[in-house]
């Protein structure tokens, strides 16, 4: 059995809901894992594993993947701490009524390198489903770049601005992005550690 909890590096703050691997590193030939969630408290218990050297894996949607742990069998304080990543949040208005858009579809774009005219790729991963009374969404930023916010609903116009996020810096500004009918109101919070 290997057991440990998973936290935040910024505040130390329990992570429910991580999914941890252990990989067999007795047996790489064949790669074989087993894997977890941890609950409320950020613990974790993988059981039913032979003998022998682990490396640990651990993944959160709102933070950075950690892949350094090794560990043996048997051991029951793993501690992992994870990462936050950056996100995005902010409000979809109804430029006509002034009133927040409830259900709306929210995504981040990249420009197409070397594109003239513009042209952006979605970033499938990043797009979600909100369905909330003010319009709020929150989007988590993949890395270290620029970006258009996105966002989709039925009865308006795709709408979406670009913003540059460079690694290191202070994501704490506020953005505007205005179309013809509707309007997206946004603010960063978190910051780019190295290595993205």
């Amino acid at each position: 059995m290997i057991a440990g909890v998973v936290t935040s590096t910024v505040d130390g703050t329990p992570l429910e809901g991580a999914t941890i691997q252990a990989w067999s590193r007795s047996n790489v030939k064949s790669r074989s894992h087993t894997e977890t969630k941890s609950n409320e408290n950020g613990e974790f218990e993988i059981a039913d594993i032979t003998p022998g050297r682990y490396q640990i894996v651990a993944r959160h949607p709102r933070h950075a993947p950690d892949t350094s742990k090794r560990v043996e069998s048997g051991d029951m304080t793993v501690a992992i701490q994870l990462q936050p990543l950056p996100v995005i949040t902010g409000q979809v208005i109804d430029l006509s009524t002034g009133g927040p858009v409830t259900r709306f579809d929210a995504q981040l774009r990249q420009t197409v390198p070397g594109s003239q005219d513009g042209l952006s790729t979605a970033l499938v991963a990043t797009r979600a489903s909100f369905d909330d009374p003010n319009g709020n969404f929150e989007i988590v930023v993949p890395k270290a770049g620029e970006y258009m916010v996105e966002a989709i609903a039925g009865d308006f116009a795709e709408i979406g601005g670009h913003l540059h996020l460079a690694g290191g810096a202070d994501l704490s500004r506020r953005a505007a992005i205005a179309a013809a009918v509707a309007v997206v109101v946004g603010a960063f919070a978190g910051a780019f550690a190295g290595g993205f």
